[in-house]
């Protein structure tokens, strides 16, 4: 198989995006959820990115060190 050639028979699938009611903000629509799962927030700190690009934490993706270092902090 060469390289950029499709694979099988995919075809695009059309994205629907979210509606918000009047009023309604992405931010407010976010505090929701984390407050109806009961979630918390944890900064990042200096010690959580410095761990995340100190090389010690290995993954191309930096969102995934971060949540690495995170662990490890």
């Amino acid at each position: 198989m060469r390289r950029n050639q499709p694979v099988g028979n995919r075809r695009a699938v059309p994205q629907k995006r979210l509606a918000l009611p009047a009023g309604y903000t992405p931010v407010s629509c976010m505090e929701d959820i984390i407050k109806a799962l009961g979630l918390k927030i944890l900064p990042l700190t200096p010690a959580i990115v410095g761990l995340a690009e100190s090389g010690i934490v290995v993954h191309k993706d930096l969102g995934d060190r971060l949540i690495a270092a995170t662990a490890l902090v």
